[in-house]
């Protein structure tokens, strides 16, 4: 337990030193021994400005750095750290756009003179730029400005970035319409007045071809439920729908001819009258040939 503490205080510390020294790294421009030069910052690097990384900058002070990058590239001055400068507008950092070991209030681009953090992201920099500090009190300060090196975006980035803007907005208007057109197209749709489905008598020509599906003795369930398929055909002499027990049920799939009966008078001779009857008949003489 001992060495597994050990050894977590021993990464704390390296991890703490380590970002210590990196934040002491950051501020990798000084000023105090570069006044009134010039000062080259490479492509793509990033940093900090300050007077002095281990101290702060003396009374009375004034000092001016020109700082230069390559062709093509600009430097940008983003955060301008003075929280620990005097509040009272008696020490000043000026910034111009341009090599001016004079820079001051008429012509810098941007100038502070009071505590805080202020940003310039407003200011478009350019490939060389002036950075001047002027100190009218007998009071000290610290101050760091965040710095960085990137490549110049030309006009015709600019024309570029703002064609594509604008094609993304056309294209997302578009949507919008059309999906507004389609919701107006499915409104005017009328309703499917679909009518609700009916249970329908069979006709007469359906019951001629049907054919008794099964008898009544062969079923088991009394109940009055028509199989899949089949049709309920009430039995001569039912008006209505008959008692449970009495159903007939036919099969209209498997149509069969159903017999043929002759009319009364046609293929039968008639009863013979009753014997009383008979007696009063006439009598015909039998033909003799």
């Amino acid at each position: 337990m001992f060495l597994r503490l050990a050894i977590l205080v021993a990464l704390c510390d390296s991890v703490l030193s380590d970002g210590y020294r990196g934040l002491a790294a950051m501020f990798t421009e000084e000023m105090y021994d570069k006044c009134w030069t010039e000062v080259y910052l490479p492509a793509d690097s990033t940093g900090y400005i300050t007077y002095h990384r281990n101290g702060q900058y003396p009374p009375y002070t004034e000092c001016a750095v020109n700082y230069y990058t390559d062709s093509g590239y600009v430097i940008s001055l983003e955060a301008f750290n003075l929280t620990a400068m005097p509040n009272d507008c008696s020490d000043y950092i000026f910034a111009c756009n341009e090599k001016d070991f004079l820079c001051d209030t008429d012509s810098s681009s941007v100038h502070y003179c009071w505590r805080g953090v202020h940003y310039s992201h407003d200011v478009s920099w350019g490939q060389s730029i002036t950075i001047r500090l002027f100190s009218d009190h007998s009071t000290q300060g610290v101050y760091s400005i965040e710095y960085r090196v990137e490549e110049a975006k030309t006009d015709g980035d600019t024309i570029v970035y703002i064609v594509v803007g604008v094609i993304a907005a056309v294209c997302v208007l578009v949507g919008i319409i059309c999906k507004c057109c389609r919701n107006d197209d499915d409104d005017d749709i009328p309703a499917l007045n679909i009518p609700p489905a009916t249970t329908r008598s069979p006709n007469a020509s359906t019951l001629r071809n049907a054919r008794q599906f099964a008898p009544e003795s062969e079923r088991n369930s009394t109940e009055f439920i028509s199989p899949p398929g089949l049709v309920y055909i009430p039995p001569a002499g039912y008006p209505s729908a008959p008692a449970q027990g009495n159903l007939q049920w036919y099969d209209l799939q498997q149509p069969i001819r159903a017999p043929l009966t002759p009319p009364v008078g046609l293929g039968r001779e008639p009863p013979p009258p009753p014997y009383d009857e008979a007696l009063q008949m006439p009598r015909k003489q039998p033909t003799t040939s």
